[in-house]
């Protein structure tokens, strides 16, 4: 979880979003949750995917390539950055594979998000320790709103509560569920974008609904899989 979940994740995600139009690399990091739901299927016995939940994580896939339009690399007006796609793609199937590995192999130690959040960041911070080339990493000190940024916006929101949320759900909700809220990632990245000056139309309104309608089908999913699961033990118990 520290090498590939956190150092090589945020790594990926960072490379990408560097070569990358912020709309488009905001949408492709909303795709982990596709990774998870076929891996849930494959490696989690008791997180299988319902029809519903199908149809959740089509509808969310189908809003996600309405705002990205991979179809525009075709044009060599607006081409898009293979290599940019490439890290984002290889940081959303580690993220997204993460979360059958906690729910597999961290959840039953039952210990505090806020301990394993602590190791994993600790031991990850480690890892780049060794790895990074600190040259000229104190110029950032230089821009106020930089700095602040960077302590707060990504330290302390985008990684330490995104982090202890991420253990939560999982915890409450499963693998499956949890790793859905991902879905919201190409809306807040579509927000900011348009707070930033870029021109939203009606296509990528219409996505937004697309990937909001996602998120709820895939709760009504597991919610139906619930009731499911529980009705031979309500029978059971019925019939002792």
């Amino acid at each position: 979880m520290a090498a590939l979940a956190t150092a090589f994740c945020y790594f990926a995600m960072a490379k990408g979003t560097a070569l990358l139009p912020s709309g488009i690399a905001g949408v492709l990091g909303g795709s982990p949750a596709i990774f998870t739901s076929i891996a849930s299927t494959l490696f989690l016995r008791n997180e299988k995917m319902n029809r519903s939940m199908v149809c959740g994580v089509a509808l969310g896939m189908a809003g996600i390539l309405l705002i990205a339009r991979p179809w525009s690399a075709l044009s060599s007006d607006d081409p898009i950055s293979l290599a940019g796609v490439a890290w984002m793609i290889a940081g959303a199937i580690v993220f997204g594979l993460s979360y059958i590995y906690v729910r597999r192999f961290l959840s039953p130690i039952n210990l505090a998000p806020v301990v394993i959040v602590t190791w994993q960041m600790g031991l990850a911070l480690l890892i780049l320790f060794v790895l990074t080339d600190f040259h000229g990493m104190g110029q950032i000190l230089q821009d106020w709103r930089a700095t602040a940024g960077v302590v707060i916006g990504l330290g302390f929101l985008g990684t330490g509560a995104s982090f202890l949320l991420y253990y939560f759900l999982l915890q409450e909700l499963g693998a499956v569920a949890a790793s859905g809220a991902v879905y919201i990632t190409p809306v807040i990245a579509l927000l900011i974008g348009w707070a930033a000056g870029e021109q939203i139309g009606q296509m990528e309104i219409a996505a937004m609904f697309l990937i909001l309608g996602s998120i709820a089908i895939l709760e009504i999913g597991r919610q139906r899989a619930r009731q499911s699961d529980a009705v031979p033990v309500r029978s059971a118990v019925t019939l002792e």
